[in-house]
């Protein structure tokens, strides 16, 4: 029974020494290390105009707040201007940004984004792409 006490005491001892020689690593956590990148889309405008040879002019406009949207196509002739605007939920999963309508009877636009400044906006469903917006 002596030999046990012994043992056990010694397995004890060597049992809290090695607590105190493992170490808990850095003590930032980790979000500290690996910050989370903001979303490059958030908070952001993307845009283009074209004019054609009669001098007319349409510009896109597509402004991005934290979780919404705002998708504007303005059509200027001479002195007048119609636009429409468009409001849109929007997700992103890398270089495509899905706008999803919060007005019914309007479509579900994609976004894919090119070298961070360049977004070719399609109709989701027919594919067909309305414009080329750059970040502005």
């Amino acid at each position: 029974m002596k030999n046990f006490a012994k043992i056990f005491t010694m397995l004890t001892l060597a049992l809290a020494m090695s607590f105190t020689l493992v170490s808990c690593g850095s003590d930032s956590s980790d979000s500290d290390d690996n910050p989370i990148a903001p979303d490059p889309v958030i908070n952001t405008t993307w845009k283009d105009t074209h004019t054609y040879s009669d001098g007319s002019k349409i510009t896109y406009t597509l402004k991005f707040a934290t979780t919404t949207a705002v998708y504007e196509i303005a059509m200027t002739q001479g002195t007048q201007t119609q636009s429409e605007t468009m409001s849109y939920t929007f997700t992103r999963a890398e270089n495509l940004v899905v706008l999803s309508p919060t007005q019914a009877g309007k479509a579900t636009l994609e976004g894919r984004i090119e070298n961070g400044i360049r977004m070719a906006i399609t109709n989701a469903s027919s594919g067909a792409e309305i414009a080329v917006l750059y970040k502005q």
